[in-house]
């Protein structure tokens, strides 16, 4: 829900969580252990999936770089629609990513690519949590 009124806003999820941070810099490092942490809730996913910033949304407004951590049976929740591009790079565990009517199962060390305007969503099918290194453009979520 909060992902529709985002996209009806013209914004991410992120940036409405987003905390200003120091922009004098020509770069900016996000600690390990500092960064912010997006918490979906779905009564029927247990834990939900969390979103681990990468780059600081607040600077950013083409691309948004997350680590998603998605535990065993998660998912997506159905299917999410918008305009941009996504590719991940999955670093741990095992998902069934399904984009239209393609299933594709990706796992450790596999990488995808779709354009984020085809109905598209996720589930871990693997025995661990698995985690995703996300990117979209523009920023969706």
């Amino acid at each position: 829900m909060i992902h529709k009124i985002a996209v009806n806003l013209g914004i991410s999820v992120a940036r409405l969580f987003a905390e200003e941070g120091d922009a004098s810099g020509v770069v900016t490092v996000m600690r390990e252990g500092q960064r912010q942490v997006l918490r979906t809730e779905h009564k029927r996913a247990g834990n939900g999936v969390t979103l681990e910033t990468l780059v600081p949304n607040h600077l950013c407004t083409l691309l948004e770089v997350n680590i998603h951590h998605i535990p065993v049976g998660t998912s997506s929740q159905g299917y999410l629609e918008h305009q941009g591009e996504e590719m991940g790079y999955v670093l741990e565990g095992e998902l069934e990513l399904t984009v239209e009517s393609q299933i594709a199962i990706v796992r450790k060390g596999d990488s995808f690519f779709f354009l984020s305007h085809l109905p598209h969503g996720y589930r871990n099918i693997g025995l661990v949590d698995a985690r995703v290194l996300w990117v979209n453009t523009p920023q969706s979520f």
